[in-house]
């Protein structure tokens, strides 16, 4: 019975973070958009549409919901000194790879402008991959929960004798 309230748990996780992840986009768009113009000192800006529509993607929303449910399962198995560790160094992994990733791009976005006299580029709000930004900030943030769970299974079978 406990495996399969396990399961449910999870399911319901997935499900309010699919959810929540609609909310999220949103925010998140708009944060890449500023590291992208504040990243090159200015010399990127965005046109504004005057009607912008925009959903959720289904990589965003199956990214967010497998990610806060990979996380939830991990959690469940760790101690409670593991959580922290493992929380804190995914909060600090997970802005610092979205920089970097928005960073780089940025610069090969003004690198790639031929016809940009001045240095200067203006981006349509598509002309931006941010669910490749959020995709590889997520696995990037997963290191430490893997590398604990990773060092749990060679502890293990070294305790096992073949």
């Amino acid at each position: 019975m406990t495996k399969l309230k396990a399961i449910f748990i999870l399911v319901f996780i997935f499900i309010l973070s699919a959810g929540l992840s609609f909310y999220v986009e949103d925010k998140f768009q708009k944060i890449i958009r500023h590291l992208y113009s504040s990243l090159t000192d200015k010399k990127i800006s965005f046109d504004h549409p005057l009607k912008y529509f925009h959903f959720a993607s289904d990589l965003f929303v199956f990214s967010f919901g497998l990610y806060m449910t990979f996380l939830s399962y991990i959690f469940f198995k760790q101690t409670p000194r593991q959580r922290i560790i493992n929380s804190l160094l995914t909060l600090i992994i997970f802005p610092f790879a979205v920089i970097l990733y928005s960073y780089c791009d940025s610069k090969i976005k003004l690198i790639e402008c031929t016809a940009c006299g001045d240095g200067t580029r203006i981006l349509n709000y598509n002309d931006i991959h941010y669910d490749s930004i959020f995709v590889v900030s997520l696995i990037t943030s997963l290191t430490p929960l893997l590398t604990t769970e990773i060092e749990k299974i060679i502890r293990t079978k070294k305790r096992i004798p073949n």
